[in-house]
């Protein structure tokens, strides 16, 4: 939902790396490329080749300052980089669980550390005064005649004596998150771990506990899927903990923050002058982002946990009915799933000891004296370097004691491992782990709604207080633009379509508390004037509605939705989904068009290969529709433009989520049998259909990278 605290404008979210007031961006311009050598550096390598071609033109490449006040050094020369700050993440190896996502970083983008939209947050919180975690500051924030000095030109308001230049404020910061003008702390990383990172990063789980269910995930026949699923969490906090990403999170942390005490001294003199309490923004920015990292880690660890713990109850359960066995005895089939319970036990340590976002070095933050849940413990370097003896030493005397007990219990060595018994040995070390879990982390923070759900219900509550006219809607324009079909099978269609679009929201907290808010908005292209699947029709007649009297307060701006033959068929046709057995079966179901109503196929897109195929429409499921589509609207961390390279490899380009390389890899392989299948039928069509291959190209072919 678009903030009517700030200008509506700002919410449309730009590519450009370039930072004119007052445009954002979360990750831009692909201009850190690596050359496609197949050569890795080491686990421990801070940067990768750079390409001079397409690095940035900065304007301060003579600045030698030192690299904590948030400027370093340029690469002397002959050297991997532009910068040594910027990292290429793309190029690091990864170890054990997590390899296989950093093996399979195949498309990258470049990733502004502390994303825009964070700011924008940010500016919000001072006009509101509500931290990320629900908690009120007791912190002054901004009067309404000063919010809107964040804009103005500084050295036009600011007293002289505290410091000049013409930029505002807010295109200071906008400067320091990364752009063309400051590109020392911006890296590269494969998109597979990007996307992770921007839900996370928004207190958003990557699938929701019941979109998990839906996709299969909790079946024993997707165990390999469902832990590459955790661990993309994983992977996520190792790029962020890198030595150098680290640091450059704190140092354009601590930039900011200057920015912002530029700003407060400048209205604190005004201040005192009217004898007003003063503000403390720096102090603000550090309560903001301290509130944000809770969020972040406390959300990404328990669902990674409540997972993890899942999928050991089930190995465990299959266990438990296995035939019995003689004491010390094994079988192939034990083997295997203690191999399995083993990986999910070493899933739910590496989160107790990865998911942590340390404040150390930032501007205004005090260390506690106590262990804070994803922020801090002085001694988890030593928990991380003796985590398995450290868990041995709680699980060796307990099991030793257990089989004393049932040995002395049941003489006969045979029923020693009867299924009873063989269930408390696997949860001793499931016991052994949640009690050291509290040593290493202490008390978890209670969580709060996902971002979004707290920004739809803030919004709601404070429209009551203003007539209905002008009260806030949250809603998606979606137009009719199949006329071939019956009304019977319309109706059918839009019917289940809406249950569709409903159904999300299982173990979503105040998911059913919001979903009355959420309305579509129909118009019937035919009864509009528009063509058969003309979508730049409906394009042009949304444009001019969206920004209309009617619809201003009450209609995403970005994107609508579109039901056209394709979206009708995948509804309505039995057997139009034929996933195989190896795919997950959530990833097939219905689905709707969803049009960037911005994009422009002529402009000029310097960014083009983060987004490889985009051409202004992504398919995605309807059950996604308000949990991921409009969520990352909302929270301006996404575009659709950015969801698509998660849909362009499925087998029916559609967005299903987060994606994981074993998924990926069964849709590459339905692909390529696809292609061999089609390619014949579309050069044919070429020849006697021209008119008809593009259309039928576009939707049957796999995406060619």
């Amino acid at each position: 939902m678009a903030s009517r605290l700030i200008p509506r404008t700002i919410l449309r979210p730009r590519r450009s790396l370039h930072a004119p007031l007052p445009v954002f961006r979360h990750a831009s311009s692909p201009a850190l490329t690596r050359p496609r050598t197949g050569t890795r550096m080491p686990g421990n390598a801070t940067v990768h080749q750079i390409s001079a071609r397409r690095m940035y033109q900065s304007t301060r490449w003579d600045d030698d300052s030192h690299p904590t006040t948030g400027h370093s050094d340029p690469a002397p020369e002959g050297g991997t980089g532009r910068y040594p700050s910027n990292v290429d993440a793309v190029a690091l190896e990864g170890k054990g669980l997590t390899r296989v996502h950093w093996g399979n970083q195949d498309l990258s983008i470049v990733d502004r550390l502390i994303p825009p939209q964070t700011i924008l947050q940010f500016v919000e919180c001072l006009m509101h005064g509500t931290l990320p975690n629900g908690k009120e500051t007791e912190l002054e924030v901004l009067e309404q005649e000063e919010f809107g000095l964040l804009y103005a030109p500084f050295n036009q308001w600011a007293p002289s004596s505290v410091g000049s230049g013409e930029e505002p404020i807010l295109h200071r910061i906008s400067v320091a998150v990364g752009s063309h003008e400051d590109p020392r702390r911006l890296c590269t990383v494969g998109k597979n771990i990007h996307s992770v990172k921007t839900k996370l990063w928004e207190g958003m789980v990557p699938v929701s506990p019941g979109r998990w269910k839906e996709k299969g995930l909790n079946e024993r026949e997707y165990f390999d899927t469902a832990c590459e699923y955790l661990t993309s969490v994983v992977a996520v906090f190792e790029y962020l903990n890198h030595p150098q990403v680290r640091a450059n999170l704190r140092d354009g942390f601590n930039l900011i923050s200057g920015h912002l005490g530029d700003f407060e001294e400048a209205l604190n003199v005004k201040r005192r002058e009217r004898g007003q309490k003063v503000l403390d923004l720096r102090g603000l920015w550090e309560e903001f982002i301290r509130a944000k990292y809770e969020v972040m880690t406390s959300r990404a660890h328990g669902w990674v946990l409540d997972r993890a713990k899942e999928l050991q109850e089930q190995v465990m359960g299959e266990a438990c009915v296995l035939p019995v066995v003689g004491e010390g005895e094994t079988t192939p089939e034990m083997e295997k799933l203690t191999g399995k319970l083993f990986r999910a036990t070493e899933i739910a340590a590496l989160a107790d000891l990865t998911i942590w976002m340390p404040m150390d070095g930032y501007v205004g933050y005090q260390s506690a004296e106590d262990v804070v849940a994803g922020l801090r413990n002085p001694d988890l370097n030593d928990y991380r370097k003796n985590y398995s003896d450290k868990l041995q030493a709680m699980v060796w005397p307990r099991m030793e004691q257990l089989i004393q007990t049932q040995l002395s219990e049941r003489p006969d060595d045979i029923k020693a491992q009867s299924p009873e018994g063989r269930a408390k040995r696997l949860a001793l070390n499931t016991i052994a782990q949640d009690e050291l879990r509290r040593v290493i982390r202490g008390p978890a923070p209670a969580l709060v709604p996902e971002g979004w759900i707290q920004r739809i219900l803030h919004f709601h509550e404070l429209s009551q207080s203003v007539e209905e006219a002008a009260r806030m809607g949250e809603g998606l324009a979606i137009y009719r633009l199949a006329y071939q079909v019956s009304d019977a099978e319309w109706e059918a269609f839009k019917s289940k379509l809406e249950a569709h679009l409903a159904s999300w929201g299982a173990g979503v907290d105040k998911a059913e508390e919001i979903k009355p808010l959420l309305k579509i908005h129909w118009f019937d292209g035919k009864e509009l004037g528009l063509g058969d699947h003309d979508i730049d029709a409906a394009k042009r007649h949304y444009l001019e509605i969206r920004d209309s009297d009617a619809y201003v307060q009450n209609l995403q701006h970005d994107v609508f939705l579109v039901a056209d033959g394709w979206s009708i068929a995948s509804y309505n046709k039995s057997g139009f989904h034929s996933p195989t057995k190896a795919m997950l079966p959530g990833d097939f179901q219905g689905h709707i068009l969803a049009v960037d109503a911005s994009f422009d196929p002529t402009a000029p897109n310097e960014h083009a290969e983060e987004s490889p195929g985009f051409n202004g429409q992504m398919r995605i499921l309807g059950n996604l529709v308000w949990s991921e589509l409009y969520a990352m609207l909302a929270l301006r961390c996404a575009s659709l433009e950015d969801m698509w390279p998660l849909a362009m490899d499925h087998p029916q380009k559609v967005y299903t989520g987060p994606t994981v390389p074993s998924q990926r890899n069964e849709w590459a392989e339905q692909n390529a049998i696809k292609a061999i299948i089609m390619k014949p039928f579309v050069e044919h069509l070429k020849e006697k259909h021209p008119e008809m291959a593009p259309v039928v190209e576009k939707l049957m072919m796999p995406h060619q990278g």
